[in-house]
């Protein structure tokens, strides 16, 4: 089972998933409910606690939220190494950073603060 909490920090929503994707998990849907809670806010994605990162459901979630048509998903946040490896290979249009701390102040810092401008207008 999936189970994720959401925070607001620094202009972002950080939503941070943690366990395994079950048969009855719908990862489309849990894409569909993190967009809808970062509301307009850019979304970042901590799968650092989750149990396998290249499994078919990730990859659904995953396109899920790399094809909205707006600024939505600004970054993944994985703490591994093998794990960012493995993220970076699935397809999908979303950079993959090793802590929040270079997402928020570190290169993708100039992304955000356009894509905070984006959701403030």
């Amino acid at each position: 089972m999936i189970i994720f909490t959401t925070e607001r920090c620094d202009g972002v929503c950080v939503a941070r998933l943690e366990g395994r994707f079950e048969v009855s998990d719908e990862p489309r849907l849990l894409a569909e409910h993190l967009l809808t809670v970062a509301a307009s806010l850019p979304l970042v994605l901590d799968l650092s606690d989750l149990d396998e990162v290249d499994t078919p459901e990730v990859v659904a979630m995953l396109g899920a939220l790399g094809a909205t048509p707006r600024h939505a998903t600004s970054a993944i946040v994985h703490s591994d190494v093998d794990a960012r490896r493995k993220l970076r290979a699935l397809e999908h249009p979303i950079p993959v950073a090793p802590t929040m701390g270079h997402v928020l102040q570190g290169p993708f810092a100039t992304a955000l603060e356009a894509a905070r401008a984006r959701s403030d207008a």
